[in-house]
C-alpha cells in the first residue's frame, strides 16, 4: 500500500520523514510538493507527474506540504491511504513563527509576533486541506464550509495528533512493517518574544482548527466508528474512481510545470531556473511555462526581492563551477541588502573556492555579526578552524 500524506508545516513532519528514512531507507521515499521539485528540477529528475506507473511502483511514502489529488489521480487502482498530522493551534502557531523568523533573519529581517499573527490565517489548517483535497469532493467548485471539510476528512484513513505522535502513528507504521514514530527530529531552540499573545486569542481565531484536533487528540479519528471523522472507505474509492477517469499524464505534468513556473516566480527563482535551462541545454515544451515566464512586475521594484534573485543565480554559477559569477552575483545582492546574512554565508563559501581565504572569513564574520546564532556562518568557522 502506497501512504500518502499532506505535511502540515511544524507538527512532526520531518520527524516523520526521518522515521521512515531511518527504517526504510530514502528510495522508498517521495518528497511531493514545491520545494522537493525545485530540488528535482536543480537536479535533472523528474517529477512525480512524470514518471512511469512502474517508477512510481518503488515507493510506499510520498508526503510534502503540497501534497493533493493530483498525486493519486496518477495511481492505478485504491491501494492508497491518506494520512496527516494536527497541532494544537496555538503551539502550532508559535511553532511557525520561530520558523519564520529563522528564515528572514537571514535576510535581515524580523517581524513582531502580533504583527505576525495578524496575517495568520484564520483557520488555516483547516483551509489548506479543503484546498489541496477539494477534487475528493463531487463538485470541486463549491465553497469552503465545515460539512465539505468533513466529507474531506473522512477520505483519511488516518489522522494524528503530535502530541500523541507515537501513539497515533502506530497502525501507519505496522502497515509498513517498522516501530512507531518516536521523539522528535529537529526540535527548535529559538527563543521568540510573544508579546503576550495567549493561547485563548488564537483558539479563538481558529476555531474549527481547535476542534478537529481535539477529536483526534481525543481518539475520534478514523477508527473511532463514531463522529465525523470516521473514515469512509467507499467514499474513498468512489473519489478515486472519478480521479483516474479524469487522468491524463500531459495534462497533470503541464500543470506541474505551471505551478513550479509560479513558484519560482513568487520566490524570485525565474531567473536562476532560466539560466539552470540554458546551462543545460534544456529546452523541452514542458519547459515553456518556466523558459517564457518573467520576474513579477511588482517584485522587481524590491529591493529585497532582487537581491534574492541574485543569490539564487549564484547558486546557479557555483553549481556549474562559475565562482567568479557567483561572486558578482553575491555581491550584488548585499549591495542591494547589506543586512542579507544568508548571501555573506554564501559569499564565503564561493571566496573559499576561489582561495581567498581571509576575504571569505571576512564574509563569514560580517554574517555574524548581522547574526551571531546563524548556522551556516558558525559551521563555516567551525571548518575552517578545524
Amino acid at each position: 500500500m502506497l501512504i500518502v500524506g499532506y505535511h502540515v508545516a511544524k507538527t512532526g513532519g520531518t520527524t516523520v520523514m526521518h522515521h521512515i528514512f531511518n527504517h526504510l531507507g530514502e528510495d522508498v521515499y517521495f518528497g511531493y510538493g514545491n520545494h522537493p521539485a525545485q530540488k528535482l528540477f536543480f537536479e535533472g529528475q523528474p517529477l512525480w507527474e512524470e514518471l512511469s506507473a512502474e517508477d512510481r511502483s518503488q515507493y510506499r511514502f510520498v508526503f510534502g506540504h503540497h501534497v493533493n489529488h493530483r498525486v493519486l489521480a496518477c495511481l492505478p487502482d485504491d491501494n492508497a491511504a491518506l494520512f496527516t498530522v494536527l497541532r494544537d493551534p496555538y503551539t502550532h502557531f508559535v511553532s511557525q513563527y520561530k520558523y519564520h523568523l529563522s528564515v528572514i533573519r537571514g535576510e535581515g529581517r524580523t517581524v513582531s509576533a502580533r504583527e505576525y499573527f495578524e496575517t495568520w490565517r484564520a483557520n488555516s489548517v483547516s483551509h489548506e486541506l479543503f484546498k489541496f483535497f477539494r477534487y475528493l469532493l463531487p463538485d470541486p467548485k463549491v465553497e469552503f464550509s465545515e460539512e465539505n471539510l468533513a466529507t474531506i476528512l473522512r477520505q483519511f484513513r488516518f489522522l494524528c495528533a503530535t502530541e500523541k505522535l507515537t501513539e497515533h502513528s502506530v497502525p501507519i507504521t505496522k502497515l509498513m512493517g517498522i516501530p512507531p514514530v518516536e521523539g522528535r527530529y529537529r526540535v527548535s531552540r529559538n527563543s521568540a518574544d510573544l508579546e503576550g499573545l495567549t493561547p485563548e486569542e488564537v483558539y479563538e481565531k481558529s476555531p474549527i482548527d481547535k476542534r478537529l484536533h481535539q477529536m483526534v487528540l481525543d481518539g475520534k479519528g478514523p477508527d473511532s466508528g463514531e463522529g465525523e471523522l470516521t473514515y469512509d472507505d467507499a467514499l474513498f474509492k468512489e473519489s478515486m474512481a472519478r480521479l483516474r477517469d479524469d487522468y491524463s499524464q500531459a495534462r497533470h505534468t503541464q500543470a506541474a510545470y505551471k505551478k513550479l513556473a509560479r513558484f519560482f516566480q513568487h520566490n524570485d527563482l525565474i531567473e536562476a531556473a532560466q539560466l539552470y535551462l540554458a546551462f543545460n541545454k534544456k529546452a523541452d515544451a514542458k519547459y515553456n511555462p518556466i523558459l517564457h515566464a518573467t520576474p513579477l512586475a511588482d517584485r522587481v521594484k524590491q529591493r529585497l526581492c532582487v537581491a534574492r534573485a541574485e543569490r539564487e543565480k549564484a547558486a546557479v554559477y557555483a553549481a556549474h563551477y562559475r565562482p567568479r559569477l557567483a561572486r558578482a552575483c553575491l555581491e550584488k545582492a548585499i549591495q542591494l541588502n547589506p543586512g542579507y546574512v544568508d548571501a555573506y554565508v554564501a559569499l564565503a563559501h564561493t571566496l573559499r573556492r576561489l582561495n581567498l581565504n581571509e576575504e571569505a572569513a571576512a564574509a563569514a564574520r560580517q554574517a555574524l555579526s548581522l547574526d551571531s546564532e546563524n548556522e551556516g556562518a558558525n559551521a563555516f568557522m567551525k571548518a575552517v578552524a578545524s
